[in-house]
């Protein structure tokens, strides 16, 4: 993994000024940490810190493919829900879609309305290899 000081430093500063935004795409080759800079940024959102102090994160979840189940549109649904929910612990919702790249033609459309039409206090990371590869 590579150091992600510089992109710390710069979403602190991002967050600081009010300025985060509801959806990103973090993308690049495999291991350079991209689901761990995601990590790292809800654990700042909800402790302040991009340390882990090992407590749960409360608003923020995973949301990556599983052999038995497409990743599809009933993930698009099941994301959409949980951006809706109310933040408990952060003033975020916080969505990461690990390997968004499998998700179906459908999913990245329901997604793209969910990036376009979200509530205010939801973030939503999609991670992926391949930009291109994604709506």
């Amino acid at each position: 993994m590579f150091s992600h000081k510089d992109k710390e430093a710069l979403f602190e500063k991002i967050v600081e000024s009010g300025n985060l935004r509801h959806s990103y795409l973090f993308f690049g080759d495999n291991g350079v940490g991209k689901r761990t800079f995601a990590l790292r940024l809800a654990n700042f959102l909800e402790g302040g810190s991009f340390e882990s102090d090992r407590a749960p994160l409360i608003d923020t979840r995973i949301f990556a493919p599983r052999e038995e189940e497409p990743f599809g549109i009933g993930t698009a649904l099941a994301i959409r829900s949980f951006l809706w929910e109310t933040p408990l612990k952060s003033k975020r919702k916080f969505a990461i879609v690990d390997d968004a790249e499998s998700l179906t033609f459908q999913a990245q459309s329901a997604l793209l309305k969910v990036v376009e039409e979200s509530p205010e206090f939801s973030l939503i990371v999609f991670i992926a290899k391949n930009a291109e590869a994604l709506l």
